[in-house]
């Protein structure tokens, strides 16, 4: 299956949100024993040879989580069924392109397929009225980075307004 690369200037949206998407990415990261727990992630039929010390099915319940996660914390519970906005599904679309990169600039994963096979594992999950299908695509590597600078970019220029606001502010890393 050939991957089909895309990206437009909307596409770039969502790193003025940085700090509310790094938010959810630090609790994913510190919730590993829930993630653990999310099931239907073992048998992707994927052919694609991955890091030994990254597995498909860790990406895969990562994933799962921090879906579960935005569709937690959206502020408000009746917005609970409520389609994810562009800017949701062009992060985790991010998301998901970086991680299945892995740091690695020549390798390749179709995106869209990696999600279609989450997808069949569990049809149920991905129950959000907006399809997140049309949003899964492979992104250029050197737009990919591009946006890693800008999303960074975003979370500090946060931090420092921050600082400015407030000088005994204090930034805890997680």
């Amino acid at each position: 299956m050939e991957c089909k690369e895309e990206t437009s200037e909307e596409s770039y949206k969502f790193c003025i949100n940085s700090p509310y998407y790094e938010m959810l990415v630090q609790h994913v990261k510190n919730n590993n024993n829930k993630v653990l727990q999310i099931k239907n992630c073992g048998n992707l039929s994927t052919e694609w040879i991955y890091s030994p010390s990254e597995s498909t099915e860790n990406i895969c319940k990562e994933f799962k989580f921090l879906y579960e996660s935005l569709s937690k914390y959206r502020g408000d519970k009746t917005r609970e069924n409520e389609a994810f906005t562009e800017d949701d599904c062009n992060f985790l679309n991010y998301w998901l392109n970086d991680r299945l990169r892995n740091n690695d600039k020549d390798f390749s994963i179709c995106v869209k397929e990696f999600y279609g096979e989450m997808n069949r594992q569990d049809r149920t999950f991905f129950s959000n009225p907006k399809n997140l299908e049309n949003y899964m695509h492979v992104i250029d590597t050197e737009i990919l980075e591009n946006m890693k600078l800008l999303y960074e970019l975003y979370h500090n220029a946060v931090k420092v307004i921050n600082i400015i606001k407030d000088p005994t502010y204090k930034y805890e890393e997680h």
